[in-house]
């Protein structure tokens, strides 16, 4: 736990120092936003969007936000930097490490995401706070499969091509699972109705975590 507790600081503080990272991705998502407001918007200057429609463009953000910020994950560290920490700590707390750091920062992308969608949108959401609820378990699943794919992608050539064929298998699953579910937040549905689908989720992100401390090691040997 204290290697975990150093690295998530050292992640932070390196966030902290290097804003134009996280600035990049805000500006992002605002343009994406304003990309879609734009698209929608009909004759009387209101914006035309179904529930599903709102699902489905929301968390289709939320992926494109989530591949940009946790790529850089390993692909942005240097062999000399790798090979430093390799004799501070564990393989296991590094890559716990990054998965909470990836799933802090997508909550927080996710939660901006949300305000600005919503505020130009005006969608009705039924039940906030599994709404709230279904957009971090969405960050988690995200955050876990993406951060082992970029393990093992920054060991190819072609790293951002690899990231791409390796996550999608699992990316899809997660994807129309996360739409369903909040589609259902916003008619107001109760959490029995919806259970299934977040035992699904988290189920899948528990998984993708196990196999990351197991295979890590033998990836970071490499």
């Amino acid at each position: 736990m204290y290697e975990i507790s150093a690295l998530l600081r050292k992640e932070l503080l390196l966030e902290w120092k290097q804003k134009y990272a996280l600035n990049g991705l805000l500006l992002y998502v605002a343009s994406m936003v304003i990309v879609v407001i734009l698209a929608f918007l009909d004759k009387t200057q209101t914006v035309a969007l179904s529930s599903k429609s709102w699902c489905i463009i929301f968390w289709l953000i939320q992926l494109f936000v989530a591949v940009n910020a946790v790529a850089k994950s390993f692909m942005g560290e240097s062999e000399g930097q790798m090979m430093y920490m390799y004799g501070l700590v564990s393989p296991a707390s590094l890559i716990i490490a990054k998965t909470i750091y990836n799933f802090l920062l997508l909550c927080f992308t996710g939660l901006i995401s949300f305000f600005l969608y919503n505020l130009m949108t005006k969608v009705e959401i039924g039940n906030l706070p599994l709404f709230f609820a279904a957009l971090f378990t969405g960050a988690l699943a995200f955050a876990a499969n993406l951060t082992l794919v970029s393990a093992i992608a920054s060991k190819a050539e072609n790293k951002n091509t690899l990231l791409a064929v390796l996550g999608f298998p699992l990316t899809v699953p997660i994807l129309l699972t996360l739409t369903r579910l909040t589609e259902q937040t916003l008619t107001g549905v109760g959490f029995p109705e919806m259970s299934s689908r977040f035992y699904v989720l988290w189920g899948i992100s528990g998984v993708l975590i196990a196999i990351s401390v197991i295979l890590f090691p033998f990836i970071w040997k490499e």
